[in-house]
């Protein structure tokens, strides 16, 4: 295996164990809040990151991913990045500051939503100031440092609420909301502290340079493409916490309690399609004509689309029960939405993973009408189908709005020849087979350890002979020795 390729496989190995980590921290904090808290402070707080992430990345005006190719074609120093990070980010906590204080005036002062919102979305302009730093790393070659230093606020967040439960027995909506936002203070200092060392270490050519640029260059350069991006972004942290707010107005805070918990186990599985994107993002910014580059991040596409049926599997037949031995009957109500999100993982996950080939090839106009387009129908859908059947409407939406997202990716990635249309049927026979046992599964009632294996069995031979090209197997023979080595010079006897 060349050189090249060995650095993806460890960059993407520390990744995935490093968000594994993060995400088994983020799940736990959360599934203890919804354990011993109230479930109206449940509905309180959900409804708070709902706001806070619409508001943020509307706000975020899709600074890092323009980070990424902007630091990988001219230096730019920490301090450079930073200062014009907090110049873009000060807007965002005026505008925020000045739209809580007028709800100040019209709602009562001890409001819980209020006061809820308002710390919520400061530990969320805290974070804003990450995604200026995390493509700093990732255009030096240092993925690995930033997700280590990532860590610091789900550990750090999870600790401080056990700590609570261990001392009051129980967990609060206020103990909560601001554990969230002193571990996010404290990440985002660690963060910046880790960049400082890490420019340190560099070559004093690197950073003084004469291809070094300036704060006035990454904000003018930002303005060219940064409004595109921007729309883009917000259009699609819309659509994915559009239901939530819909639910909340037009049922309740309870109603949007138990529907989180559905959203939540499939927002797991999208969070690794995330990780698995960005930190491909950098090499998909640079592949330009390397055609040795391409060939290689075709099979990690190729692995990251078996890996999704695989995926959607576990989470539909296990999360059932883990939730009920987890929480009882507590959110009994979430098993008919959680049933259908699952069905439909492989086309969550896809949407999250193919985004950063359309941001790689410039095509974020044309995918935000698409966005636009969904976005408006799912509305319609969620206020048709609520009143009438609902929790299990706004899941129907979500459903019908990820499928044609991902028609609508496909259409324009194949458009610009970035994917083969028989790569794309071959994929869509793959997702859509695996979908429709899942259905089959739901209507027999199939039971979960029969279901596992006979939906396994079917994903590991469509993977095989539609997914899979000859060639990748021979590298997924290497990858698997590959990671043997890794694994046994990491063991304690070695």
């Amino acid at each position: 295996m060349s050189a090249p390729r060995e650095r993806m496989a460890s960059t993407l190995l520390l990744a995935y164990a490093s968000s594994g980590v993060s995400q088994l921290a983020n799940q736990g904090f959360f599934f203890i809040l919804l354990r011993y808290a109230a479930i109206e402070s449940v509905g309180i707080y959900s409804w708070a990151i709902a706001v806070a992430t619409i508001y943020t990345y509307v706000m975020d005006l899709g600074l890092s991913p323009f980070l990424v190719r902007e630091l990988s074609s001219c230096q730019y120093r920490l301090k450079t990045v930073l200062l014009a990070t907090l110049v873009l980010r000060a807007p965002v906590l005026l505008l925020g500051g000045g739209a809580l204080a007028v709800w100040a005036i019209l709602r009562p002062t001890g409001s819980a939503e209020l006061w809820t919102l308002g710390l919520v979305l400061l530990a969320y302009i805290v974070q804003m100031v990450d995604g200026g730093l995390v493509p700093w790393f990732q255009a030096r070659h240092r993925q690995n440092a930033a997700n280590l230093l990532a860590l610091v606020v789900p550990l750090g967040r999870l600790a401080s609420v056990v700590a609570v439960l261990l001392l009051y027995k129980e967990v609060t909506l206020a103990q909560v909301v601001w554990i969230s936002l002193l571990t996010q203070v404290a990440g985002t200092c660690c963060l910046i502290l880790g960049a400082r060392r890490c420019q340190a270490r560099l070559p004093a050519a690197t950073d003084n340079g004469p291809a070094e640029g300036s704060v006035r260059q990454l904000l003018r350069n930002f303005r060219a493409r940064g409004p595109g991006l921007a729309v883009m972004y917000s259009l699609n942290v819309l659509q994915a916490r559009l239901d939530w707010i819909l639910v909340s107005a037009l049922i309740s805070h309870v109603a949007l309690a138990s529907y989180s918990v559905a959203n939540k186990v499939v927002e797991m599985a999208m969070l690794v399609a995330a990780i698995w994107a960005r930190t491909s993002f950098p090499w998909l910014s640079r592949a330009g004509q390397d055609t040795g580059l391409q060939q290689q991040l075709g099979f990690l596409r190729r692995l990251f689309i078996i890996s999704c049926g695989f995926t959607g599997i576990m989470l539909f037949f296990w999360s059932p029960p883990l939730l009920e031995m987890f929480f009882g009957t507590k959110y009994v109500d979430a098993r008919v939405s959680l049933g259908l999100l699952t069905m439909a993982t492989a086309f969550f996950m896809l949407n999250q993973y193919f985004l950063y080939d359309l941001l790689s090839l410039g095509l974020e106009k044309s995918y935000t009408l698409i966005i636009a387009a969904v976005s408006l129908g799912q509305v319609a859908i969620n206020v048709i189908l609520l009143p009438r059947i609902g929790v299990e409407g706004a899941a129907l939406a979500l459903m019908v709005t990820g499928v044609l997202m991902h028609a609508g990716q496909m259409l324009l990635l194949v458009r610009a020849g970035q994917l083969v249309l028989r790569e794309v049927v071959r994929m869509e026979v793959f997702i859509i087979t695996l979908a429709g046992g899942l259905a089959a599964a739901w209507v027999f009632h199939v039971s979960v350890l029969p279901g596992t294996a006979s939906m396994f069995g079917l994903a590991a031979v469509l993977g095989l002979t539609l997914i899979l090209q000859p060639g990748d197997k021979e590298r997924l023979s290497a990858l698997w020795r590959q990671a043997r080595q890794l694994l046994g010079s990491a063991s304690p006897g070695s």
